[in-house]
């Protein structure tokens, strides 16, 4: 085979790759996590700021951590883990959310609160 017939070959292979790399990537960062109406009422508290605060259950939030194989930013699965909690806590009558724990598996755990 020519040369010259082999780097068609393989730029015919190599687009497609890439365009599904492409793929694979931007929806590694996407984020399908919408806030709702009530979940922008819940706000995001520290230990040091739910003093006053009674805890009205808890709340564990789910996400993927890897799309198409490839681990997703860290940074914003946090964030929409958080935006999750708050949605659910607000189902719960909550207006503040705590973090119980650390991101595992695309998981948190999350304390639903009532804070004055």
């Amino acid at each position: 085979m020519p040369l010259q017939n082999l780097a068609i070959s393989t730029a015919r292979v190599t687009r497609p790759t890439a365009l599904l790399c492409c793929a694979a990537l931007l929806a590694a960062c996407q984020s399908w996590v919408d806030l709702t109406e009530k979940g922008r009422d819940v706000t995001i508290v520290t230990p040091a700021t739910a003093d006053n605060c009674a805890r009205l259950g808890r709340v564990t939030a789910r996400a993927p951590d890897h799309v198409i194989g490839l681990r997703r930013n860290p940074e914003r699965l946090e964030r929409e883990l958080a935006i999750l909690a708050r949605n659910e806590a607000a189902q719960l009558g909550a207006n503040a959310i705590l973090a119980t724990s650390e991101v595992t598996d695309g998981r948190q755990t999350f304390d639903a609160l009532n804070c004055d």
